[in-house]
């Protein structure tokens, strides 16, 4: 590892921030990514990875907002690398397979899957039972196309410079690829949305 690099990783749940700071790897910052508690420029990239866009309510400009907050963190020129599900896939997957279940002698879980078109979100209901326990929890997860998120990119201040269907390299399907990893480049100036 290079001496000079400096990560830092952010989380709203402390709770996901406790290995970074046992492990000392990176600092680590407890916030919402819709207003993240660093100077403006403060950073060469951003990595928003394992879907950690889309969560925000349904109608609010939740998302917008955390793209402009990336922008706003990142030194003119400073790099964005987000992984995304791909929507039609996703979907597909969906309507194939909307329950699956994980089992073996000691531990179950079941997830629950559902599209909503109208919100564009995929509903989740997740259940799981051990001995002497059960949880659940769920979560909607907003899904956008390709030219969407191109869209909301652009007008956050971004120029998508390479996309592709997996963490391989390989090219980005619509059709077929799982994951959107779009990696773009913060332009010289910054539009507000």
């Amino acid at each position: 590892m290079r001496p000079d690099l400096r990560l830092v990783g952010g989380d709203l749940n402390p709770e996901y921030l406790i290995p970074i700071r046992r492990k000392k790897i990176a600092a680590a910052m407890c916030c919402d990514m819709r207003r993240v508690p660093s100077g403006d420029a403060s950073f060469d990239a951003v990595l928003n990875l394992l879907n950690n866009f889309g969560y925000f309510e349904y109608g609010t400009d939740g998302d917008r907002r955390a793209l402009a907050e990336m922008a706003r963190v990142l030194k003119p020129g400073g790099r964005l690398v987000m992984d995304l599900p791909n929507r039609r896939a996703l979907i597909a997957t969906v309507r194939r397979e909307p329950v699956i279940r994980y089992a073996n002698a000691q531990y179950e879980a079941i997830e629950e899957f559902r599209w909503d078109a109208p919100t564009q979100t995929v509903h989740n209901r997740t259940r799981w039972r051990w001995p002497g326990g059960r949880e659940q929890a769920g979560y909607k997860l907003r899904l956008y196309t390709p030219a969407q998120i191109r869209r909301m990119l652009e007008r956050a201040g971004f120029t998508i410079e390479r996309t592709f269907g997996d963490f391989t390299g390989r090219a980005f399907d619509a059709h077929e690829s799982d994951r959107l990893l779009i990696f773009a480049k913060r332009t010289e100036r910054t539009k507000r949305t």
